[in-house]
């Protein structure tokens, strides 16, 4: 990137299907490269669908991100980003990005937003049960199951039923100790 000066004020490297950026080592060699180019404004060129590779590119310092090659137009727009602001990200990957800004400033535990009831229901949307089997177990009505699965995403802040699952994974293989100390009761 090139700020109007000419001065070099970033490197950017491109993200692609041969660089293995789910590897630590990848990660690691991308920390070293930011920390070689003295310099916080380093670029990465991403698929805005991965958000894994985009969580971990942030973790490694990149601070501009775009979806595609930039122009040399929307390099130099970036580069003045990186200037003022410190970060710059292409509009299409906007709303990736604020989707983990959400997660990383979710509480300790994800389970503790939730209700004992929507724990129950989303440890057994875990164990893979469907709605209609949820509801014959905890004694409602598949309505009702439906009900407390829209409640479990909007406070988690995921769409589907594997992303809720995913999220809470571990949160859940640890809240059955948790709870007995604390003498949770499942009701609604």
């Amino acid at each position: 990137m090139e700020r109007m000066s000419g001065d070099v004020v970033a490197t950017i490297v491109v993200e692609d299907r041969q660089i293995a950026v789910h590897e630590p080592s990848s990660i690691a060699s991308l920390r070293r490269l930011v920390a070689l180019a003295r310099t916080e404004d380093v670029a990465a060129v991403v698929d805005p669908a991965d958000e894994a590779v985009l969580e971990r590119l942030v973790g490694a310092g990149v601070a501009a991100f775009f979806p595609y090659v930039p122009s040399h137009d929307e390099l130099t727009e970036a580069a003045g980003a990186l200037a003022v602001a410190g970060s710059y990200a292409h509009p299409d990957l906007t709303q990736a990005l604020l989707r983990l800004a959400r997660r990383a400033l979710r509480p300790d535990s994800v389970l503790d937003v939730l209700t004992a009831r929507e724990v129950e229901v989303l440890r057994l949307l875990a164990g893979g049960q469907a709605n209609r089997a949820i509801a014959a177990r905890l004694f409602i009505s598949e309505h009702t199951v439906r009900n407390h699965l829209a409640r479990i995403y909007r406070k988690l802040d995921v769409t589907t039923r594997r992303e809720a699952v995913d999220l809470t994974r571990e949160a859940l293989s640890d809240a059955s100790p948790r709870e007995e100390r604390e003498g949770r009761r499942w009701s609604d």
